[in-house]
């Protein structure tokens, strides 16, 4: 070892307030020798099929003063600099973020959900930055490494962090939320995403729930009413164990509108340009409203907005000026400058109109594409960003709703559903034999598909009754499982044992009364 060499700690609690500070003052932090500016703090990540320890000499002939591994024995002979040595770099470095993020004590507002976290990051951003110093999210860089890099890169002066938040396995968010200590969470629904990697869609919704894991009473959480009845649960339990208050925001005409804290209302397009989407915001008690309107189609972009309202205005921070601070969102109002924008994307990506239009994130993918959009409309790029971001929050919203599966899938679909009438009818069949059989039967051939009625209707009041689903067979048949590629096989077999089952113990009932078959 170097006489030079300092090794500091053995674990990731040797990350305490003094080898964070001195980190800190290295200057750029880097987790990427291809993108590491000269100097600072390189930290040596391990992934599945990647470990940066494999690149620490790019990393020291770029300049590196600080290098943070796993293994001392990976760092080059010779190196002069300080070394930090962790069980876990992935957790030093989103423990170094987590101290960053308090030391700041920025107001962070956090958002997640299946569909559209990114639009609604964007739009929360675009309506505070004329009032505060905001660092947020760029594009969905919204994981372990990518939120606390956007922590990381907040200066001294931010005032608001605006962060997204998303998970692939239960208990991410939970870590998420506990680097990031948000003060407003908003959740903007539950989707099928990562299906495959929860037991039951429940699992998901608790998942993206951890989100509120540190909120306290002094919080805000924002939720799309009218997009999940376990979700309204969830966040009425939070609220009245840990006191933050709970905003809903809901689409006019739906059946939650009335008792939402926002409505986003009269959703409607022109005909001279279709891809503009006019609302109107409501706010609480209906006394103020405002509308507004975005370059994106669809009615989810004015709710998507109306939750960009909520949680910034319960906490004050537009002022007196209210919802009409939404005309920030008006940097889209240039469409002549949206349109030269767009041609110049196209001629770089060398497409024509309807297949850039089709798929706005080709632009998102180019970095030339996205510079010539830039100069040829004249609007800043975070407002570029979040105009093709909703353009794809309202594709993205339309495949998760309408589910545009395969011809597989369909087959499955139908397989599992003939399955699902198969095993039910045999109930049916199975009962009345026995109905028929002799009159000691009479009971249990009236009650066995009437108990199954009762237990249907027990599973669909939901709540502390949601085990009941569990007697019935509609458990067994769950579409979300074949779309996202999980486990559904087993119960195909089961229903097709249960149902033969059933069919032959009600031929054998039918023999014992000698009747005609």
């Amino acid at each position: 070892m170097n006489p030079g060499l300092s090794i500091a700690g053995g674990n990731t609690k040797s990350m305490d307030s003094k080898i964070c500070e001195k980190i800190l003052n290295t200057g750029e932090i880097s987790t990427d020798t291809r993108t590491q500016g000269a100097g600072g703090t390189f930290f040596a990540l391990k992934g599945e099929n990647h470990d940066a320890h494999d690149h620490l000499d790019a990393a020291v002939a770029k300049g590196a003063v600080m290098l943070v591994v796993s293994d001392a024995g990976s760092v080059p002979p010779g190196y002069k600099g300080e070394v930090v040595v962790v069980d876990d770099v992935l957790r030093a470095y989103q423990d170094l973020a987590a101290y960053h993020r308090k030391k700041l004590d920025p107001l962070v507002i956090a958002v997640t959900g299946s569909v559209g976290k990114t639009t609604l990051k964007d739009m929360i951003a675009c309506i505070l930055s004329p009032r505060f110093r905001v660092c947020h999210t760029k594009g969905n860089l919204n994981n372990m490494i990518g939120l606390p890099r956007t922590i990381l890169e907040a200066d001294s002066d931010t005032e608001i962090m605006v962060l997204e938040m998303g998970m692939a396995c239960p208990g991410e968010i939970e870590r998420l939320a506990d680097i990031a200590r948000p003060d407003i969470c908003a959740i903007t629904n539950i989707g099928i995403a990562h299906r495959e990697n929860f037991n039951s869609d429940l699992g998901i919704l608790n998942a993206k729930f951890e989100i509120t894991s540190y909120l306290d009473a002094d919080g805000v959480l924002v939720i799309n009413a009218g997009d999940s009845a376990a979700l309204e649960r969830l966040a009425e339990a939070g609220s009245l164990e840990k006191g933050y208050k709970v905003l809903r925001v809901a689409s006019s005409g739906t059946e939650v509108a009335e008792q939402a804290d926002y409505i986003a209302t009269s959703p409607g397009i022109r005909d001279e340009d279709p891809s503009i989407t006019f609302f109107e915001i409501s706010g609480p008690g209906r006394q103020e409203s405002a509308c507004f309107q975005v370059p994106a189609p669809g009615a989810y972009a004015g709710l998507s907005a109306a939750m960009a309202a909520a949680g910034p205005q319960a906490l004050s921070l537009l002022g007196g000026a209210g919802l009409g601070d939404l005309n920030a969102l008006r940097e889209g109002a240039d469409l002549g400058g949206l349109m030269a924008g767009l041609a110049a994307a196209q001629e770089v990506l060398g497409i024509d109109a309807a297949q850039l239009m089709e798929d706005m994130g080709k632009i998102k993918d180019s970095a030339e594409a996205m510079t010539a959009m830039a100069e040829a409309s004249g609007l800043a790029p975070d407002a570029l960003l979040a105009m093709i971001n909703l353009q794809l929050a309202s594709d993205e919203l339309g495949y998760d709703r309408g589910v545009e599966f395969s011809v597989p899938h369909y087959l499955l679909l139908n397989l599992g559903a003939f399955l699902l009438l198969f095993a039910t009818s045999g109930i049916a069949f199975f009962a009345s034999c026995l109905f028929n059989l002799s009159k000691s039967y009479f009971a249990a051939g009236a009650g066995i598909p009437i108990a199954f009625l009762i237990f249907q209707i027990m599973a669909q009041a939901g709540g502390d009754l949601m085990f009941f689903k569990y007697l019935t067979l509609n458990s067994l048949f769950e579409p979300s499982a074949i779309l996202s590629g999980g486990a559904y096989l087993p119960q195909f077999a089961i229903l097709a044992a249960l149902g033969a089952a059933l069919y032959g113990a009600g031929i054998v009932a039918f023999k014992r009364k000698d009747l005609p078959l």
